[in-house]
């Protein structure tokens, strides 16, 4: 998979080098205090969720980036680009960043770089993002990012999450 770059920060493929922070991410009730997902249980749910996301990789069922700044190797955050439409021109994006790193403008550097690589060489035409009511920054960080809420589209089976759509022609 392709790393990327941005002003501040490297997207890079995921490794069994950062099962720690992986571990912290998926576990940790801050970041996941809007997310419905199950934690997970030590450092070897976190090595069996890699391996997991390495072989979806590598079947080309999903797009997964660690983020991390061009002075630390260390993941801080992560990206992908999952669930997609059956045709492939459709996707979700979903995210999580380390509290530290919260409120520093990387999310929305990844975000920008993440989607001109959807639109650009996936040749998406539409992503969309599922975020809780509730999580503020997210909702303003989709919105920063020309993303429009879908009052009528709901998360089934998660009646707090709202959806947000950008498309192609709408960036």
């Amino acid at each position: 998979m392709k790393t990327l770059e941005t002003e501040r920060l490297i997207l890079r493929p995921l490794t069994t080098e950062d099962v720690n922070e992986v571990f912290f991410l998926r576990s940790d009730e801050i970041v996941g205090q809007y997310i419905k997902r199950e934690k997970l249980k030590g450092t070897d749910g976190a090595m069996r969720f890699i391996k997991r996301i390495n072989r979806e990789v590598a079947e080309s069922k999903i797009y997964y980036w660690v983020i991390s700044t061009k002075s630390s190797k260390k993941m801080i955050g992560s990206i992908c680009l999952w669930n997609f439409s059956e045709d492939k021109t459709k996707a979700e994006v979903g995210y999580d960043l380390h509290p530290d790193a919260q409120g520093k403008g990387f999310m929305h550097e990844t975000i920008m770089q993440i989607l001109r690589f959807a639109f650009d060489n996936l040749i998406l035409t539409e992503v969309s993002a599922y975020t809780d009511y509730r999580n503020s920054a997210s909702i303003k960080l989709l919105e920063k990012n020309n993303f429009k809420i879908q009052p009528e589209l709901r998360d089934k089976g998660n009646e707090n999450n709202r959806v947000f759509i950008i498309s192609n022609e709408s960036r």
